[in-house]
């Protein structure tokens, strides 16, 4: 398959949730997503993730 290990796994385990997200990722522009986001959020906030 395509994906990387890890999203191999969550693919075997939960495939609808998996292939929602490729879809979504695949159709919507990453900076068109966002500006959703923050019209709409009411109590969400963003954060970076430090690894």
């Amino acid at each position: 398959m395509l994906l990387n290990p890890l999203l191999e796994r969550f693919a075997e385990h939960f495939p609808i949730p998996t292939m929602a997200r490729a879809v979504l990722e695949r159709s919507f522009h990453p900076d068109q997503l966002n500006a959703w986001f923050e019209q709409t959020a009411q109590s969400q906030y963003t954060r970076q993730l430090l690894f």
